[in-house]
C-alpha cells in the first residue's frame, strides 16, 4: 500500500512540468495564458470525470449484503478498469503519427 501512495505523487510531480511544457510547445507567447487555462481546465474536468466513473463502478456494491468484502471488490473492479483505460490511452498516444518537420520541444515564438 505504501508504494502506490508514495509512487503516484512522485510520478505526478516529475511528469507535471514536462507535460505542461509539451502542451504549451508551439503556442505563441501571447497565448500562453489561455493555453495554460485550457490545460488546467482539462486536468480538473478529467479528474472529476475519473472520480465520477470510479464511484459509478464501485457504488452498486455499497448496498450489497456481504458488506465490506463486496465494497473492496467493487473498488478493485473500478481501479482495474481505470488502469485498463490508462493503458489504452497510452497506447493510442504512442501510436499517434508524428510530423517530423515540427519541433514540438521548441520554445520559440510560433
Amino acid at each position: 500500500m505504501t508504494g502506490p501512495q508514495t509512487g503516484g505523487p512522485i510520478a505526478l510531480a516529475v511528469a507535471r512540468g514536462t507535460l505542461t511544457t509539451a502542451a504549451l510547445a508551439g503556442v505563441a507567447r501571447t497565448d500562453h495564458g489561455a493555453a495554460a487555462g485550457l490545460l488546467n481546465t482539462g486536468k480538473q474536468a478529467g479528474g472529476a470525470l475519473g472520480l465520477a466513473g470510479l464511484a459509478a463502478v464501485a457504488a452498486p456494491t455499497l448496498a450489497h449484503p456481504d458488506g465490506l468484502p463486496a465494497l473492496v471488490d467493487g473498488f478493485d473492479r473500478a481501479f482495474l478498469g481505470m488502469a485498463a483505460l490508462m493503458i489504452a490511452v497510452a497506447a493510442l498516444a504512442g501510436a499517434r503519427p508524428r510530423d517530423p518537420t515540427r519541433d514540438t520541444w521548441s520554445t520559440t515564438e510560433a
